[in-house]
């Protein structure tokens, strides 16, 4: 079970999701681990291989949403 637990924690440290005391505590268990060392290694190896997300939509999904928007918006009752 800790080891599930702390595969968790290799991927969350990739995403740079843990508090620096968690950091620093997940270090302190694979460094001296060979065999979680070399987890942590495939894990990065496996990350830099993932495609980049890009966050900033296109010009034309901005317009269409802004559309959609304007044509289902709720009129303020009064």
């Amino acid at each position: 079970m800790e080891q599930n637990f702390t595969q968790n924690q290799m991927v969350q440290q990739l995403y740079k999701e843990l508090l620096a005391d968690e950091t620093a505590a997940l270090q302190a268990k694979i460094r001296p681990n060979p065999s979680l060392q070399k987890e942590a290694d495939d894990f990065l190896i496996a990350y830099q291989y993932l495609p980049k997300v890009k966050f900033n939509p296109s010009h034309s999904v901005l317009e269409r949403i802004l559309r959609h928007s304007a044509t289902t918006a709720v009129e303020p009752q009064m």
